[in-house]
C-alpha cells in the first residue's frame, strides 16, 4: 500500500478522534513491506526516535505485522532501560480506510496508551494476535 500524499490529513479523516488524543507529526521513515525491514532499517527507527526524544512525549509507529515483533523487540533493546516515554507500533490486517477494520481502532489505541506515562516499548496489535 502507497503511502497517502498527505498523511497527517489522512489520519485525522480516518480516524478524527486522534486529533482529540494528541497534537502530532508525521514523520516518513521508509516504506517497505515489513518482511523485508531488517538491522538497517531498525537503526533508521531509533535514531529517528532518539534524535526527536526531547520534542515528544511518545511515539507512534505504523509497521506491517509480519515483523512488528521482531522491529518493537530489537527498539527497545536498543532504547534500553532508561526510556522514558511510550514507543507505540501498531499493526494491521485492513487498510486505514476501511472503517469497521483493525487499522483505525489500533491507530487510535496506539495513540491512546501514548497519551499516557507508559515508559517502555509495546505493540497495539490486532485483537486476534494479543
Amino acid at each position: 500500500m502507497r503511502p497517502p500524499p498527505d498523511p497527517h490529513r489522512f489520519i485525522l479523516k480516518v480516524a478524527p478522534e486522534i486529533g482529540e488524543i494528541a497534537d502530532f507529526d508525521f514523520v516518513m521513515l521508509m516504506n517497505k513491506d515489513s518482511t523485508n525491514i531488517n538491522h538497517e532499517d531498525w537503526v533508521t527507527i531509533v535514531e529517528a526516535i532518539y534524535s526527536r526524544s526531547d520534542k515528544y512525549r511518545g511515539f507512534v509507529i505504523a509497521h506491517g505485522t509480519d515483523t512488528i515483533h521482531f522491529t518493537a523487540s530489537a527498539v527497545a533493546f536498543a532504547l534500553g532501560n532508561n526510556l522514558n516515554l511510550p514507543v507505540l507500533f501498531t499493526g494491521a490486517q485492513t487498510n486505514p480506510d476501511i472503517r469497521q477494520g483493525d487499522a483505525r481502532v489500533n491507530l487510535v489505541r496506539a495513540f491512546q496508551v501514548c497519551a499516557t506515562d507508559l515508559a517502555e516499548v509495546a505493540i497495539c496489535s490486532p485483537p486476534d494476535l494479543q
